[in-house]
Order: C-alpha cells, then structure tokens, then sequence
C-alpha cells in the first residue's frame, strides 16, 4: 500500500514538473511577444518623423522637376510603401507552433464546478 502511495507520489511530482516547464515556457512565449510589441509601438512611435521628412523630400525634388501628376503621385506612393518595412518583424504564429497550451488552461478554470 505504502508502495503505491509513493508510486502515485512520483506520478504527481513529475506531472507538476512538466507543468512548471509548460508555464516556463509559455511565461517565455510571452516575454518575447512583449518586446516584439515594443519593437512595433517604438517603431510606430517613428512614424510621423519619418513621414515628415518623406514629405519634406518629395516636395523638394518636386520643385526641381517638372513632372506629371501621374509621376508625383507614384512617387508619393513609393515613398509611403518605403515606410512600411515588415523585414524586422517576425511572423509570431510561426515562432509558436500550437503546443495544446490552451488545454492546460482550460483544465484548471474548470476545477472550480
């Protein structure tokens, strides 16, 4: 009897552990989100400057040409596709692959009924 208690024990110990490592690692998902949403807020914090200075240096290269309006609005177009640059962002979704994390979670809110 004793011996199936401690059997059961170990079996509880090591559920808790593994427990503990999923929640490390979500805790860990999590911080790295946080910084990529600092990343993106600082950036988007960048934004009207560099807006500013776009405009600035279109309109100075406008009143050094004469182009079409066709020509002025491509370049304005280029000019605000040149802001959006996604190549410093990650895709999330890829770097967290479903792991059923979200079963684990749904385990405990139902302990209370």
């Amino acid at each position: 009897m004793e011996k199936a208690k401690k059997q059961s024990d170990k079996q509880v110990i090591a559920s808790l552990e593994r427990e503990v490592q999923n929640l490390r690692q979500q805790l860990d998902k999590q911080d790295k989100l946080a910084e990529l949403l600092r990343q993106i807020d600082a950036k988007i914090d960048q934004l009207p400057e560099k807006i500013f200075d776009l405009i600035d240096q279109s309109s100075e290269s406008k009143s050094h040409s004469n182009t079409s309006a066709e020509s002025q609005s491509n370049d304005q177009l280029t000019l605000l596709n040149s802001l959006i640059d996604n190549s410093d962002q990650s895709n999330v979704a890829d770097d967290n692959p479903d792991d059923g994390s979200e079963h684990d979670f749904n385990f405990y809110n139902n302990n209370d009924q």
